[in-house]
């Protein structure tokens, strides 16, 4: 069932920071260079991040549900996301802070 409510706070095993759920601000690039079993992820209609208490933080591509169909690590929150708009150009303008 999708859901536009972001995932859970403690989602992935870090701390949630932003979600954005795609609309037709953000546009697919064409390729996600995500591998996931041996083929490259294709759009997702959900993004996340969250930060693990190490310090790494995650971009997920979700289903409209929140399950994670995909997730690569990157040193910062800023890297992540510039990785996401590289993939969905607009998605900046999707990006929901998570209070706390």
């Amino acid at each position: 069932m999708p859901s536009d409510e972001g995932p859970p706070a403690d989602y992935l095993g870090g701390r949630l920071l932003e979600y954005a759920v795609l609309d037709k601000r953000a546009s697919y690039s064409g390729h996600s260079h995500l591998f996931v079993g041996g083929k490259e992820l294709g759009p997702v209609p959900r993004l996340a991040l969250s930060q693990l208490p190490e310090g790494e933080v995650l971009l997920a591509h979700c289903d409209d549900g929140w399950e994670v169909l995909g997730v690569a690590g990157y040193p910062s929150m800023g890297r992540a996301k510039r990785r996401a708009e590289r993939i969905y150009p607009g998605v900046s303008a999707c990006w929901v802070p998570v209070g706390g």
